[in-house]
Order: structure tokens, then C-alpha cells, then sequence
């Protein structure tokens, strides 16, 4: 039976041809392999772009992860082993070796073989003869195999399934420009024709240590003409997508199955039979559209995949999953017997079973000697005595491809209740679907696709005919019950992780269609009805406001059920007793004692303020909403000074731990003083996290060490799990407040419960009220980061993006661009005027003298200056905070993963060579990761970690994901310094210690980033004093939400480096780009109904979207507005049958102008364009709308003549039968 590998590759825009690439700079994909990262050169390469590479082969290093596979001319490179500089001792004898790739070759190095922890299990589980007696004996840890002999018995045994002609090998990319995905990227296919040995290192006979070079050369049959594998033409489709627009480059990518990380990592390895499968038809599937797309004819593709399905089904068999099972059964060395088992009876008509109980009976009949000895007499009788649903349930589960921890799971109950997987022996006989409904949540190594049971279930027409599957597990059809409600399950669990906690019906029926199945899933709304009671144990069917149905995962509703009666209960409440004066209180923080005057605004910061402190003070839960700059700790920290407050305890939260401390830090001294954490860290400890699949959940554990006053922060990040857990959890709590800011982006994960809250609440408050206080609700609306009574411009912007219906002042963007003050934008066009650009204003930022200032560079992030030059010591975390660039991607020219090597590489080059010296002049330590972080470097923890600072007395000894700091600290040339010392700014005088243990280039569990450049998403929770705003279009990622939380993030002044026009940012005010509207859950749906208000949801389409009904403005005519009013006026136009454009451009006096409606009249051809007021109670809009109106004035636009203008009414809506009359009396209808 053939073996099929998967080998990495770095990506290429080249075609992988053996030419270096058209544009080298451009290409950061590449730079995901930390070889690449580390060696590439940007200026030689772009010198050398487009060549051949041969005779160039030590200038471009990503030659030897597999960027030349099909190339048509042999390469050499000369290498010398890795250890020879660092370790003389016992390496010094190596030699330079020339590595040969032949033509059309892929590099393979099986890196989780030549791990010595990873191969000492193998060893036992494959036989494979590696000895750890020949593995040299070094002064310093490794954890590869040295030693040539263990190499060859690694690799024998490696490639001895490899056969030419029938192995595939499936070519993969851990990084692509064309998605914003982590998952592995399939780039292509083809047999291996040949294999060429690795060579051992050159060396002389001075030591005894031999060591081969690990590259295995595979010849393929890969060629341009795709009669014998192919390489999916990705270019080709990223040029189709600049053309066409609406297209999206992840209908054609090929990801690798979720469920086989561990066969697409460490650059070569064994794949499975069943994910092979699942490659070949997303293959399929993608090629039939690229065929659709492109010129070229792929059908010869398709034909040569179908061919390679049915081999690969063939080799699979019936039973993959036979070698796990008996290893399942303590059998050693079971996967070698399985084998042989099957290589025996493949082409007899010998049974398996019988065939097996014969093995078993008399193992020396049938087995080798070394195997048979491996059937002991417990072996046997235990086999023997197996029950027959033991046995039965034994036979199920070797139809699946499992791993042999997987296998030792499922087969044992005790061993499944140990893991929370709750199922007898006899439901999973009578439901084998049932295993991936119980494993679906769990952690990868146990994790078992609903994909991965349908092909146990429904393999091939041969395979099931000579192996049918018996009652009761047999289904009665393909779509048999118990396989729709899996498939459903899947469908909705694959939603709920892009936030939508519900499903209405008929797209759940065109999901499960749209599937990669085979045999297809047919269902219709009929059949989901029919079995409805039985879906009804994981899914729940509930009406639309409309009365069409939708779907919800039962275990979703449960979290949902906790929310919502905890909430009412306390909504409903008698109200907490505090006796303060609040405005007293603020009053005393602010003016410390002193009679100070005070502005209006001021005045009417503190009226709101002290409203909302009462409101907080006695609701048992309650909100506080309002956006940076609001001064929502400053309430915090006055209410949690309340003595009566204080002496109840409070506790802090927030969904990231470095949210937590910014909480507690922001609070200032009261803060020090309470107890903080991260939720997942309060949730574990009240027994609802499960820190093994890191998951939130429900428990009975009656937990009660809670403070009277609990608050959450960041609530915007909050899960409808972690919602839900956390108030089940906080049941002992008097009074919790959920704090945050409603138009940030929503939560990574299931619903946006915290948005559902608001607006839960905010129905009781009256429009266009201030204080905006309301029962349980109290919202900060007066901006204090400015020390003027005018508002400041980024402000200003940053409300566009919000979902209100206040009056949105798009004449911003004119004063923006006239006064250039704490905001401002930069037009680009290329990388280079990009990259140009940006250090340009970075230079201006932090003050340097121009863009090769390292000086000024390095103390902008706390470098000291002494008379040796600069060094970064403990506090300079201070500066981490100072400046920061933003971007939506990782991936792109514009992504954060280029701009942080831009600033890496030009102003950290000194300290990079430097951590290359070793012995007496070593200064620093190496660097560490896959980009090469590096003493005084900014960066970011993205792992919550517990470690020990130092000192360790008083300090967290914890970081969070989030946290960012500057590596400092570890500069020494009396002492070997082997760590990297890092001070984070929320946790100045403390250092945490970082070594390459904290790296994994494969798993991606790098704990450390760069951090001069962070997405907008990592950047939630955090402020900066400087943000330089990166951005560009087309941009499939940007909303409405990101670009507020993005013009939230500092303090003092944003740059925006936007490749268009600023203008052109408008379009995303509207809210067909909210990706909070885009989200459909039915929180509080049946909780309210006596009060009037039908909060049921309603799912509609609105151009290619669908949105939550409630939370957009849609009128008659089937478009987006801004408000209820709007709706109004846009209804009365179109019942009346007048022709209206809304929000049109109109260009006067240079500047791009927006009035609400424009109304032309076709019999007179006159043209009128209407405005609708809000806010007149608001000093400021007033003053806004009467400078527009002059300006309107000023260009022939009067009201009365060719402008209408309307205003809300004193409750804050409009009169439909009043604009209907103004609009006939008008127009003359």
C-alpha cells in the first residue's frame, strides 16, 4: 500500500519555477519560515528578480525549503552543518557539502522524526531501529537527532511505503497572499517518481560524529501541462480577482482538513488516507470553478484527481483504522500488524474478521516471528472474551482513520468519561455519528470530523459491498436522521466560530448542500421539519418574527437560557441602597479640594458622570458604554471609592489579560487595591473553563467567592459562552457592571451579547435625552481627551463609524484635510511610496533627524544614552505605548507582518548580527522566532502564560495575550546571557525572561511578536499616544467596526496612510458594512415579551448580505439609511412614486458634500435635496447643522427654494403623516 507525503514549501510568485521572484520585496508569505526570514535579502534579490537561479543559489535562501520544485534545471547549494560555528567541540569537523536539487524535486526533512522525544515513541510504536546509545554525548541540549545511523534508520523506515508512481505527494504553503487565514494552503499535487537519499555532511576523520543533511530529494511528476499532478493556478486567480471584484479567492483555495494539522506540519510528513480524500475533492471542487474562471483548460486536472480518488479509496479499505484499535487493546506494535494483516489478505478472498480471530487464535501461523510474539496469551484471551458489542463496537470504530490516542479514547468508557465524552458503547453502535457530536469540542488530538465518520460510514460503492455496515449502526438512506443532525451540527458549530449563533432554515439547508459530500446530503426545510424531534437533543427549531424558522445549537441555548434569566431577575430587582453624592465626589477627584471653575463642557462631563455613578451604584447589573476618552475609569475608580462599595470588595475583569491590567493600572491607586483577572482565569477557578480544549462552559459547582461588586471590562469581546458562564458564575455578586464600547469590533466567537445587552437597554431611553441614563443603562457621551471646548477632529471621524442615529458630520473630512492637526491622511500608491511614506512620518513622529536616525529611533522606544552608546534597561516599557501602526492584514505589501520587518530589519540590524557571536563575543542572547526578536525590539505576548518576573516578590508573575513591552535588559559582556528579558508597559519594573523554548515554528505557538506593527483586532483593549493607520483597498476584512476601533486607539493624534482618496473611507459608515449587523443570534428573544417589544429576530437580504434586522435602517425600497427618520422620509418618496438618490455626492466649492436625499422633478427638472436634523438639543450639532446651512446658502441651495429641511420632534422621531402632506404640498402631487 502506497504512503502519501505532504511537503511544505514557502509561497513563490513565480510559479515555483526556479526563477527568483518578479518581486521579491512583495513576496512576505515567504517569510513565515524562519530560514527565509532570517537569510532573505530584499535588495539582492529584487536585483536578481525574475532570473534563473542557478549560479544564484547562495543568495536566495528559499532554495532549500522547496521553492524551486518545478524547476527544469538542476541547482546546487553548498551548506555546512548548523552546529559546526556554535559548536566546534564536536562539530568542528564538518565540512562544506553541495546539496544537489535535481529537476523538478521537491526537499523533503521529516522534522518530527528527528525530534528525539517524538522518535523515541515512534521507535516503539513502528520498530524502528534508532538507538539512543549512537547519539553523541554534547555539553549543551538538543533536540535532534545527531548521529548518522539513527538518521538512516529514521529515514528507512520513513520512505519504505514510498512507491514510485502510486505516492502522492500533496505541496502546501503555511502562508499565502490571498487570504487572511492561518490554516495550511494546498499550492499543489502530483506522484513521486523517484526518491535521491540524503547525503551525509563532508567532514574529516578528526572526530568520530557523522550527521547526513536531512534533505531527501522527491522527484515528481508535476509539469506545466497538468497531465500528471498540478499546481493550482493561485496567480492566475489573484489577477482574475483585481478584475473581478465581487470574486473571492477563498471559493478556490484548497485548506488543509481541519482535522489533519499534524499531517501538514514540520515541512514533510505521512498523510492520512482520509485527508488525502478530503484534499482531492476541495480540489476538485476548486478547479471546477477556476475551469469557469480562467482561459486554460484544468478538465485534464479534474479527470487525473477522480482517477487518484478512487486509488486512494481503494488503498484506504474498509478499515484504516485497524492498526490504532489493536493498539487500543494494548496490543504492541498493532499498526505493524495491521499491515501485514492487510497486505496477506489483499487479493484473497480471506474475510477480515475471521482472518483476524485466526491471528489471534494462532499468531506464529500467520505473522512474522517479531510480530507474532507480540499477541500474548492476555492478548488472547482478552481478544477472546471481548463481548459481542464489544466486539462490535471494536469492528465500528476501525472503519474510522484514528489516531492511537483516539482510538484508546473511544474504546474504553472509562477513558471517555475521563475526557467529557458522554456516550455508551451501545449509542455510539447505534449512532456512529455520534462521535463526532461528542468530540466536536474538543481538542485537536481528539477531535474527530463529521467528515471523517461520513467516510467510515459511506465509503466507496466496492468497499461497502464487500463490508456492509450491520444494524443498528447501518443508515437507511444518505440522508438518514442521524447523519443530517450531524452534518447540521457541524454546519452550525462552523457558524457560531464567525459569530452567528443562529441559522435561519433555508441557509441551512444551502450550507449542508453546498458541502464537500459524498454521497451528497440531501435535505429540504420539509425533512428538518419531519425530524424535528429528534434534531431536537442538539438543535432546537424556533420562528422568526416572520414565522419562518430558524436553528440554534442546543448547548448555545443553554448559555443563552443562564443570561437571560439571570438578567431579567436583576433587571426586575428592587434597586441597592447607596447613600452618595456623587457630583461631590467627582468634583473632589477633579479639583483635588480647590474651588476651580470649569467649562461648559466640563460641566456637563461631570452632570453625566454623576448620573451614571448613581445609576451604576444601585442597578444590580447594569452597562456603561462610552468610547475612549469618555472617562469611563475615571467612573470606575469613583465608584469603587464609595466607602460602602469599597468595603463589599471589587473584582476586575476582562476578557484579555492585558485588558485586565489596563483596567487596573487605569484605575489608578484605588485600583491596586482590588483583585483582577483574566476571565478565563476567574472561570477556572469557579470550575466553568476547561483549560484542555479551551472551552467555556456550564457548571452546577455552587461557587461563592465573589465580591459584592464585580466589572467587567472589554465587554464588547465577550462570547454568548463566556457571557453565559460568567453569569452563572457571578450569581453571589450584588451588583456586576459590564463595561465596554458597543461599536468595536464584535467578539472572536459566537454572538455579540454584550451589543444585545445595549440594546436591550437602551429601549427605555428617551432620544435625544442627556444625561443618556436610563434604568440600568448608563452611557458617556462628552469627550474630555480634548482640553477645548471643540471637539477634536479624530473624535469627530471616529463617530461616523458608530451605529447611531446622530447626525453624522461628513464635513469632517474637509477640515481634516484643511488643518492637518492631530489627524491627518497620506495618500499611496505602491509599496515603495508606502514604505517610504511611513518611515517619513515616523521620523517626523518620534522626532528624528530623518529616516536613518537609529539614535532618536531607539529612544522613542526607551533606549538609555550613555557615553558607550545606547542601551534599553529596565524601564523602558515606559515608551512601549508612545507610537504604534495599525493595519487590518497580517498578509499584503500593507500587512502588519511586512511593516514589522521593514522597521526590524532597518533599525535592529546591528543588534540581529550581533546575537550571532558566540564564546567571548557574545553580547546578547540569539535571536528568537521566526522573525528573529531581538534585544530592543517591541513586541507582544499573544499567549496567556504564567511565568515568574523579576523580581518575583509583589509582581503578577503572569502575562497576558496582549501585553506589549520591549525586550531590554540583556545586554552582558562579563556573563553568558541566554534570555531575553522583556519589561512590558503594563507591568513597569518587572522583566519576564523568554528563551526558544517559548518558540514553535511548526505549531505556530511563537509566545512573542513583533509589535511595531499589530492588527487593529490585537490592538483592541490597548491605547497609544501616536497611531500611524494603515490601510488599502480592495480589503475584504474592513468595517464599520474596525475602522472605529481603529480611530480609537490613541491618544493624542492617528495618521492615516490609506491608498485612496480620503473620502472614499465614507462608504464604510453605512451599516451595510457592520459586521455587528451581519451577525444573527436571538439573545432575550423570549424573555421580554410582556413588555411590548418583539425582540425575535428577523434575518433579511439587503443586496448580497444578509442582516439582523433590528439593528439596520431599512427602508421600502430595500436600502440601507442612518436612521428611523430617515426610513420615514425615504418611504413617503417612494410610496409617492418620486425618483431619490440617497447620500449623493455634490461637489461645491471643491469639497464633497452629502445631503441625506437628492429629489429631481421630471417636469420641471428641478432638483431638491433634503436634509434631516437630530440632536438640536446638542449645542454643538446645532452649530454644525447652521454653518452647513450657510454654506448650502452660499452655493444657491435655500431652504424654501431647492432644500427641504426637517427636524425630529421633542420624543426624537418624525410624524410620517406630517412629511407625507410636506412632500405632495411640495412636489404638487
Amino acid at each position: 500500500m502506497a504512503q502519501h507525503i505532504t511537503i511544505r514549501v514557502p509561497w513563490h510568485d513565480n510559479g515555483w519555477n526556479g526563477e527568483v521572484c518578479k518581486e521579491p520585496s512583495n513576496n512576505n508569505s515567504c517569510l513565515r519560515l524562519k530560514n527565509i526570514h532570517e537569510n532573505k535579502n530584499d535588495m539582492v534579490e529584487d536585483e536578481i528578480c525574475g532570473k534563473c537561479m542557478a549560479g544564484l543559489e547562495d543568495k536566495v535562501p528559499c532554495i532549500s525549503e522547496g521553492a524551486v520544485f518545478m524547476s527544469h534545471v538542476e541547482l546546487c547549494k553548498t551548506v555546512i552543518h548548523p552546529y559546526k560555528k556554535s559548536n566546534p567541540k564536536t562539530h568542528g569537523h564538518f565540512m562544506e557539502t553541495d546539496i544537489t536539487y535535481p529537476p523538478y524535486s521537491l526537499t523533503a526533512r521529516p522534522f518530527a522524526w528527528l525530534m528525539k522525544t517524538n522518535i523515541e515513541y515512534y521507535s516503539e510504536i513502528y520498530n524502528i531501529q534508532y538507538n539512543p546509545a549512537n547519539e553523541p554525548i554534547l555539553n549543551w541540549e538538543t533536540i535532534w537527532v545527531q548521529d548518522a545511523n539513527n538518521h538512516r534508520a529514521i529515514f528507512d523506515y520513513f520512505y519504505q511505503n514510498i512507491i514510485p508512481n502510486e505516492s502522492l505527494c500533496i505541496v502546501y504553503s503555511k502562508q499565502v497572499p490571498f487570504v487572511e487565514d492561518s490554516r495550511r494552503v494546498v499550492i499543489g499535487m502530483g506522484h513521486i517518481k523517484s526518491i535521491v537519499p540524503a547525503i551525509e555532511h563532508a567532514h574529516t576523520d578528526e572526530k568520530p560524529l557523522r550527521s547526513l543533511t536531512w534533505e531527501t530529494m522527491i522527484c515528481h511528476s508535476i509539469r506545466d501541462n497538468h497531465e500528471d499532478g498540478f499546481v493550482i493556478p493561485y496567480q492566475q486567480m489573484m489577477e482574475y480577482a483585481e478584475k473581478h471584484l465581487e470574486f473571492d479567492m477563498k471559493d478556490i483555495t484548497v485548506f488543509a482538513p481541519d482535522d489533519a494539522f499534524e499531517e501538514f506540519s514540520y515541512a514533510t510528513e505521512h498523510v492520512g488516507h482520509d485527508a488525502v480524500i478530503e484534499v482531492i475533492m476541495s480540489c476538485i471542487k476548486a478547479f471546477q470553478i477556476i475551469n469557469n474562471c480562467l482561459d486554460e483548460d484544468y478538465s485534464n486536472v479534474i479527470s487525473w484527481l477522480n482517477e487518484r480518488l478512487a486509488e486512494t479509496w481503494e488503498d484506504r479499505g474498509a478499515f484504516p483504522g485497524l492498526g490504532a484499535m489493536l493498539c487500543a487493546i494494548e496490543i504492541p506494535l498493532g499498526i505493524l500488524i495491521a499491515k501485514e494483516i492487510k497486505d496477506k489478505i489483499d487479493g484473497t478472498d480471506n474475510e477480515l474478521w475471521s482472518y483476524l480471530d485466526s491471528v489471534m487464535l494462532k499468531p506464529k501461523d500467520y505473522l512474522s516471528l517479531e510480530l507474532a510474539s507480540k499477541i500474548s496469551p492476555i492478548v488472547q484471551k482478552t481478544w477472546k472474551g471481548l463481548s459481542e458489542e464489544r466486539k462490535t463496537l471494536f469492528k465500528l470504530l476501525s472503519r474510522f482513520s484514528l489516531s492511537i490516542e483516539q482510538a484508546y479514547v473511544l474504546f474504553n468508557q472509562n477513558e471517555r468519561q475521563k475526557f467529557g465524552i458522554l456516550c455508551t458503547d451501545i449509542e455510539i453502535i447505534e449512532n456512529p455519528y455520534i462521535i463526532y457530536e461528542q468530540t466536536r469540542l474538543k481538542s485537536d488530538n481528539l477531535y474527530i470530523s463529521v467528515k471523517k465518520v461520513d467516510r467510515a460510514i459511506f465509503p466507496v460503492q466496492s468497499i461497502r459491498e464487500k463490508y456492509p455496515l450491520s444494524e443498528p449502526s447501518k443508515l437507511t438512506s444518505d440522508n438518514d436522521e442521524r447523519r443530517v443532525r450531524a452534518i447540521a451540527i457541524a454546519v452550525l458549530e462552523n457558524e457560531a466560530e464567525y459569530g452567528n449563533t443562529i441559522l435561519p432554515s433555508t441557509m441551512l439547508v444551502n450550507k449542508i448542500k453546498e458541502l464537500i459530500l459524498e454521497p451528497e446530503c440531501k435535505v429540504t426545510m420539509d425533512i428538518l421539519f419531519a425530524i424535528q424531534e429528534f434534531l431536537s437533543t442538539e438543535i432546537i427549531q424556533r420562528k422568526m418574527k416572520d414565522g419562518t424558522d430558524y436553528y440554534k445549537l442546543v448547548r448555545l441555548n443553554k448559555f443563552d437560557e443562564i443570561i437571560e434569566k439571570r438578567i431579567k431577575k436583576r433587571l426586575k430587582a428592587e434597586k441597592l441602597k447607596v447613600e452618595a453624592d456623587w457630583r461631590k465626589l467627582l468634583d473632589d477627584k477633579f479639583d483635588e479640594g480647590n474651588e476651580t471653575v470649569i467649562s461648559e463642557d466640563e460641566n456637563r462631563a461631570r452632570v453625566e458622570k454623576a448620573a451614571v455613578l448613581k445609576e451604576l451604584a444601585q442597578s444590580r447589573i447594569s452597562v456603561l458604554v462610552g468610547d475612549a476618552g469618555t472617562g469611563k475609569t475615571t467612573v470606575l475608580s469613583v465608584l469603587c471609592s464609595e466607602p460602602s462599595i469599597k468595603a463589599g470588595g471589587v473584582l476586575l475583569l476582562a476578557p484579555t489579560g492585558k485588558a485586565t491590567v489596563r483596567l487596573k493600572e487605569s484605575m489608578g491607586v484605588i485600583g491596586r487595591s482590588f483583585e483582577a483577572m483574566n476571565i478565563a482565569q476567574f472561570l477556572l477557578k469557579s470550575k466553568r473553563f476547561d483549560k484542555h480544549d479551551f472551552r467555556y462552559k456550564l457548571s452546577d459547582f455552587n461557587y461563592r467567592d465573589v465580591p459584592e461588586t464585580v466589572i467587567i471590562d472589554e465587554s464588547s469581546m465577550l462570547t454568548e459562552e463566556m457571557f453565559g458562564a460568567l453569569m452563572q458564575a457571578l450569581k453571589p455578586a450584588k451588583r456586576i457592571i459590564f463595561v465596554g464600547d458597543p461599536n468595536q469590533l464584535p467578539p472572536i466567537g459566537a454572538g455579540r451579547p454584550f451589543v444585545d445587552l445595549v440594546y436591550l437597554l437602551k429601549e427605555n431611553l428617551p432620544k435625544n435625552s442627556f444625561p443618556k441614563v436610563c434604568d440600568c443603562y448608563g452611557e458617556l457621551t462628552v469627550n474630555r481627551r480634548q482640553n477645548t471646548e471643540k471637539e477634536r477632529l479624530d473624535v469627530q471621524l471616529s463617530k461616523l463609524f458608530t451605529a447611531t442615529d446622530d447626525y453624522h458630520d461628513e464635513d469632517i473630512l474637509s477640515e481634516i484635510n484643511r488643518i492637518n492637526d492631530n489627524i491627518y491622511f497620506e495618500k499611496w500608491e505602491s509599496r515603495e511610496e508606502l514604505e517610504s511614506k511611513l518611515l517619513c512620518i515616523l521620523t517626523k513622529e518620534i522626532g528624528m533627524y530623518d529616516v536613518n536616525d537609529q539614535e532618536r529611533f531607539d529612544l522613542s522606544l526607551g533606549g538609555h544614552k550613555t557615553e558607550y552608546g545606547i542601551f534599553f534597561n529596565v524601564g523602558c516599557a515606559e515608551f512601549a505605548d508612545k507610537w504604534q501602526i495599525l493595519a487590518p492584514v497580517r498578509n499584503m505589501p500593507q500587512g502588519v507582518m511586512n511593516l514589522n520587518r521593514l522597521l526590524h530589519l532597518k533599525y535592529r540590524e546591528y543588534y540581529i548580527n550581533l546575537s550571532k557571536r558566540w564564546g567571548k563575543y557574545k553580547r546578547i542572547p540569539i535571536a528568537l522566532g521566526p522573525e528573529s526578536i531581538v534585544y530592543g525590539d517591541k513586541v507582544i505576548n499573544v499567549i496567556n502564560t504564567n511565568k515568574d518576573a523579576y523580581p518575583k516578590e509583589n509582581a503578577f508573575n503572569y502575562v497576558a495575550n496582549g501585553e506589549i513591552g520591549i525586550a531590554c535588559n540583556s545586554f552582558s559582556s562579563k556573563k553568558p546571557n541566554n534570555y531575553l528579558h522583556v519589561e512590558f508597559s503594563s507591568q513597569k519594573g518587572y522583566t519576564y525572561s523568554y528563551d526558544e523554548r517559548d518558540f514553535s515554528e511548526e505549531k505556530g505557538t511563537a509566545n512573542l511578536e513583533l509589535a511595531y506593527a499589530l492588527t487593529v483586532h490585537k490592538s483592541q483593549g490597548s491605547q497609544f499616544d501616536t497611531v500611524i493607520l494603515v490601510l488599502a483597498e480592495p480589503c475584504r476584512i474592513i468595517s464599520r467596526e474596525m475602522l472605529y476601533t481603529a480611530l480609537t486607539r490613541q491618544t493624542q493624534k492617528i495618521i492615516i496612510l490609506y491608498n485612496k482618496d480620503s473620502y472614499h473611507l465614507l462608504k464604510y459608515t453605512s451599516e451595510s458594512y457592520s459586521e455587528i449587523a451581519k451577525r444573527f443570534t436571538d439573545l432575550f428573544a423570549d424573555v421580554f415579551t410582556e413588555e411590548g417589544t418583539d425582540y425575535k429576530p428577523q434575518i433579511v437580504k439587503v443586496g448580497e448580505h444578509f442582516y439582523e434586522d433590528r439593528l439596520i435602517h431599512r427602508t421600502a425600497k430595500g436600502e440601507m439609511v442612518r436612521s428611523k427618520s430617515e426610513v420615514i422620509i425615504a418611504n413617503c418618496l417612494y410610496y409617492n412614486n418620486l425618483e431619490y438618490v440617497y447620500e449623493p455626492e455634490v461637489v461645491l466649492e471643491g469639497k464633497i458634500k452629502r445631503p441625506d436625499f437628492m429629489i429631481i422633478d421630471d417636469d420641471t427638472g428641478e432638483k431638491w435635496y433634503w436634509e434631516h436634523c437630530g440632536m438640536m438639543m446638542d449645542p454643538k450639532y446645532v452649530k454644525r447643522w447652521e454653518d452647513k446651512k450657510k454654506f448650502y446658502e452660499r452655493n444657491g441651495t435655500k431652504e424654501g427654494k431647492n432644500l427641504i429641511v426637517t427636524y425630529d420632534d421633542e420624543k426624537g422621531g418624525l410624524d410620517s403623516s406630517i412629511i407625507d402632506k410636506m412632500v405632495k404640498d411640495i412636489f404638487d402631487l
